[in-house]
């Protein structure tokens, strides 16, 4: 693995552990009705009428958004923008808060009202 993609890693040190995934994916029932996905760290996002297609979305934009940063040399812009949406936050706070997430890769779990993965 690339020192940049480890750092990248290291920066989800959220739990004050290193992880060994590169992204967690949360998706949830949006209060306006969708299903709604979004990628940590990245703030990338997809919504869509069923918690699979949006699921299924948002890991096709991740692996372009993860290619992007290859491109880019891991711009440290692009590796750690801010949770834009509000809601997006509180279940970003909502999986963290809950000490489930262990830090390894190919987790699944189902948090509250969210269902998560790590990549």
């Amino acid at each position: 693995m690339n020192s940049q993609l480890k750092n990248v890693k290291k920066n989800l040190d959220v739990m004050h552990k290193e992880v060994d995934f590169s992204a967690l994916l949360i998706t949830y029932k949006s209060e306006l009705g969708y299903w709604r996905s979004f990628a940590y760290p990245y703030d990338v996002t997809a919504q869509a009428p069923s918690k699979k297609n949006a699921l299924e979305k948002l890991r096709i934009l991740v692996q372009d958004y993860q290619n992007a940063l290859k491109e880019y040399g891991y711009a440290d812009h692009l590796v750690h923008p801010p949770i834009t949406r509000l809601e997006d936050r509180k279940k970003f706070d909502t999986v963290f808060s809950s000490g489930e997430i262990t830090g390894d890769a190919g987790q699944k779990a189902s948090i509250g009202d969210c269902y998560v993965e790590t990549i």
